[in-house]
Parts: structure tokens; C-alpha cells; sequence
């Protein structure tokens, strides 16, 4: 059968707390740090699935130091490798544990100091495994609680890509989309007008509903010539200052554009 060790919150009778941490510090070479969180949290399991032997010489350890330990019954079957599944690395060297001389009835009937040397060995290891088990206590208390605090991780899910949302592109005014001829509506008035967009940047005008021929018209304050620089359409005249519209639309079938004196025009294919 295994037994376990168990650090009670008080110290044995007669014995100052605070001592009894201090001197529980020096022997399993614990930090104060450690030691405090220790017996605040008691009762604490320190040690797990050790055989008799072994918790008793732990648990008389202890106790000569005026701790508070229990030895309790394991009933269930340990790990098959050594006595703790979990070793860490780095942990310090426990302190050879003095105890008070015994009195003098005692030391005639004290071993050889051979035993006497082996018992001090196997308490020094005994006092290593014990600092080992509690640092192993401790850091596994800290993860659990750890653990049970902390807010559950709900997977976020990625947002599908959708075309919808993405700003629109810019439209392309290409020239070879206004070459030929068209038909154009003031949107203000409803009057139409003829005109045909040479390739050479030639602008010709063929009167509108009422007077509608198939020779370009020639009179003054006609624009001549046009020509489209991005999104705006530019009129030249013979004796008259440019003018510039800017397009909302141009495709091969549609030309819309307005000014700054408020006309908007629509053109389509004649």
C-alpha cells in the first residue's frame, strides 16, 4: 500500500507558526513565497504514493520541526515508475535536518554512527523528494486555477469575402467608345441633338429633332473638335473659349455627362 503526506494550516502544540515556516523553508529549501502559500491553502496534499517507510521518515522530519502533517492511506493503484510521475528540474538542494540532541538515556542506546550516517543520508533524500513533491503540488494548483478562470475561447468565424461590401472600381472612359454617331437628350428641356465623335478628334453637329439632315451642320458656336482626358470631356471652338464636361458614364452604347451650370445630358446610340 502507498500513503500520502498532508500539511495541516497549524502547527503542533507548543510550537510558533512563523518558526515552524521559517524552519520548514531551511529544510526543503522552499522560497518564504511558497512556504506562505502553502500553509494559507492547508490542508495540502505535499506528497503522493510513497511507500510506509518513506512517509514516515518525511512525516517525522516534518514533525521535528513542529509541523503539522498527517499520513493518510493511498487506495488506488500508483504509477508503475518510481514514486512521482512528475520530476522538475531545478529544484534546490534541501538542508541536512538537525535535530536537538536526545537525552542522555537515549544516547547510550543511539546505533553505531554508521546507521546513524545512512538514517541522516535517507532523510536528506527524503527532504529533497518532499521539496520536489511540493513544487510539483504548487505549480499544479496554480494551473488549475488558472485553468478554472479563465474564459472559455469561443472560435471566431472568419467573415466570407463578399464582392458586395469592396468599394467599386473606378470606371474606364476609353475614346474608341465614343467614336460615331449619337444622340443626345437635355435632361432640363427634353430637346435632342445629332453629333458624330470622329476618330481624328473631329466633332461634327447634325441639327436636332426638327431639323435633322445627314451633312454636318456648320454654324458659329459649334465646337469643332473634342477630346477626353480621364473622366472629362473637353469642346474646342473656332472663336470661343474651350468647354469641359464631366462623364458619369461611357460605354459603347451610353454617354452621360453634366456641367457646372447645372446641364445634364444623355446620349445613346441613334
Amino acid at each position: 500500500m502507498f500513503y500520502r503526506i498532508v500539511l495541516q494550516s497549524h502547527a503542533q502544540q507548543e510550537a510558533a507558526l512563523e518558526e515552524v515556516k521559517r524552519q520548514f523553508s531551511s529544510v526543503t529549501g522552499l522560497p518564504a513565497a511558497v512556504t506562505e502559500q502553502l500553509f494559507a491553502t492547508a490542508p495540502t496534499v505535499i506528497k503522493r504514493q510513497v511507500t510506509q517507510a518513506d512517509a514516515e521518515r518525511i512525516s517525522q522530519t516534518l514533525r521535528a520541526i513542529g509541523a503539522n502533517v498527517t499520513v493518510e492511506p493511498v487506495f488506488h493503484v500508483p504509477v508503475p515508475v518510481g514514486l512521482d510521475p512528475v520530476t522538475v528540474p531545478g529544484v534546490p538542494m534541501a538542508a541536512a535536518i538537525e535535530l536537538p540532541p536526545p537525552p542522555e538515556a537515549e544516547q547510550a542506546a543511539r546505533p553505531p554512527p554508521r546507521r546513524r550516517a545512512t538514517r541522516l543520508v535517507k532523510a536528506v533524500a527524503a527532504a529533497v523528494i518532499l521539496a520536489g513533491a511540493i513544487v510539483v503540488a504548487y505549480q499544479y494548483e496554480e494551473t488549475l486555477r488558472e485553468a478554472r478562470n479563465r474564459p472559455p475561447q469561443v472560435p471566431v468565424a472568419r467573415k466570407p469575402a463578399n464582392t458586395a461590401d469592396a468599394p467599386p472600381e473606378a470606371p474606364a472612359f476609353k475614346p474608341a467608345h465614343i467614336f460615331g454617331p449619337w444622340r443626345c437628350t437635355d435632361q432640363n428641356t427634353g430637346a435632342s441633338t445629332y453629333w458624330v465623335y470622329g476618330e481624328d478628334g473631329a466633332l461634327s453637329y447634325y441639327g436636332d429633332d426638327a431639323h435633322h439632315g445627314d451633312k454636318p451642320i456648320a454654324r458659329p458656336g459649334l465646337p469643332i473638335a473634342w477630346a477626353l482626358d480621364g473622366n472629362r470631356l473637353t469642346w474646342r471652338y473656332e472663336a470661343a473659349p474651350s468647354r469641359t464636361v464631366v462623364l458619369d458614364t461611357l460605354v459603347l452604347m451610353q454617354l452621360d455627362y453634366r456641367d457646372a451650370q447645372g446641364d445634364e445630358i444623355r446620349c445613346r446610340r441613334p
